[in-house]
């Protein structure tokens, strides 16, 4: 099957005609005091990690009907329809290779949904993440057994996934192009440079970088959808956390924030002057990512949840010695910028603190965003 060449790197995200049309609905940017109120409980660590490194430091450059559309995606996948495989035996779009991967669902969406991230990031795009997070969180949807017919599945799942899209993101304007992507995600090589549909060539790059890495993990092997529904979870004694234990200290944290500096959007991680601002949910939300990768449940548990996160953010500020405070960021006149709020809390760190300033500030000179800013007050 074709579709198992591996996707052309993407060099632009849009096409001259989308260009306008994408700029217009991520800069559309409604007011979302009342979206970012909103109290969220995930029941799975990996789902409140994944909102909270990739969501919430972004929230503001996403269209309000695409964080709804976002969250309503990631409520079905913390529920039971995450547990399923994320391969369906006999589905004729699924490539034989892939047959012998266990990931469930909720893995396999949320790693492809980090692959199309930083993909954006390369490219400079990451003002596309609203309608690309849409694309690759639901993109296979369509393999979660219908409770309406025995647990049957359609062997077609790309088109089913597009229809199960279809109520979700119908307050989207770029609704056709989010379920063209869909539907086409397993289409041949020639047939998806024909088509032209960024979305689509962002979320198969994605998907294919995903399952490669699924497939050169250890196969951990789990059972049959079937067996979990009738077997009940058998109580157990905590076992000891397998590996390393994620220390959260200063130089680990200097080591997860250097890299990113002037990479992420503006309201992550950035540089201006002789200070590195770190928005702290962000930072909260790549701890936990980086202890969960370890095996150290620990500290992700410390990282999420509402009890817990202020006690993690005041860990992680005694770590580096400093205190979230509220700043305003300004830009230059003639430059079209987001939309801020007045205030915007950042840990504040001195810039000689990491070992390359002179890279981090040539990394923030190819940013058209960051060159803009004027001043910090």
């Amino acid at each position: 099957m074709l579709w198992m060449d591996k996707p052309p790197a993407v060099k632009s995200a849009t096409g001259p005609e989308e260009v306008g049309k994408d700029s217009r609905e991520t800069n559309a940017v409604a007011d979302k005091s009342s979206i970012q109120e909103l109290e969220i409980s995930w029941e799975h660590t990996e789902i409140s990690a994944f909102y909270t490194a990739f969501i919430t430091p972004h929230i503001r450059i996403m269209d309000t009907s695409a964080v709804i559309a976002i969250r309503e995606i990631l409520t079905i996948l913390d529920d039971f329809g995450g547990d399923c495989p994320s391969i369906v035996q006999g589905d004729e779009e699924t490539p034989p290779q892939y047959h012998a991967l266990t990931s469930t669902l909720r893995e396999h969406s949320l790693d492809v949904t980090r692959e199309a991230y930083d993909i954006l990031k390369k490219s400079d795009n990451i003002l596309l993440m609203a309608k690309i997070f849409v694309a690759t969180l639901g993109h296979d949807l369509g393999k979660i057994p219908n409770k309406n017919n025995g647990g049957e599945r359609v062997n077609l799942h790309a088109f089913k996934s597009a229809g199960m899209l279809e109520t979700i993101i119908k307050d989207l304007e770029y609704r056709e192009n989010v379920l063209t992507a869909v539907k086409s995600h397993h289409l041949s090589q020639p047939e998806v440079e024909r088509m032209k549909n960024d979305t689509l060539f962002i979320l198969r790059q994605a998907d294919w970088e995903a399952r490669r890495k699924e497939i050169n993990r250890p196969a951990v092997l789990s059972k049959p959808l079937e067996q979990r529904q009738k077997t009940a979870p058998v109580p157990t004694k905590p076992s000891p956390v397998q590996g390393k234990i994620f220390q959260l200290t200063t130089e680990n944290l200097i080591r997860i924030i250097e890299p990113l500096i002037n990479i992420n959007n503006i309201d992550s991680v950035f540089s201006f002057k002789d200070t590195v601002y770190v928005q702290p949910a962000w930072l909260q939300g790549t701890v936990a990512m980086q202890a969960k990768s370890m095996g150290d449940n620990n500290t992700v548990s410390r990282c999420i949840g509402s009890d817990s996160n202020e006690k993690m953010a005041n860990l992680i500020a005694e770590k580096l010695e400093t205190r979230a405070l509220e700043y305003r960021v300004h830009f230059i006149e003639s430059v079209k910028k987001p939309v801020l709020p007045k205030n915007v809390q950042y840990y504040t760190l001195k810039l000689d603190l990491f070992g390359d300033p002179e890279g981090i500030e040539e990394r923030r000179k190819r940013n058209s965003l960051l060159r803009s800013i004027k001043s910090i007050e």
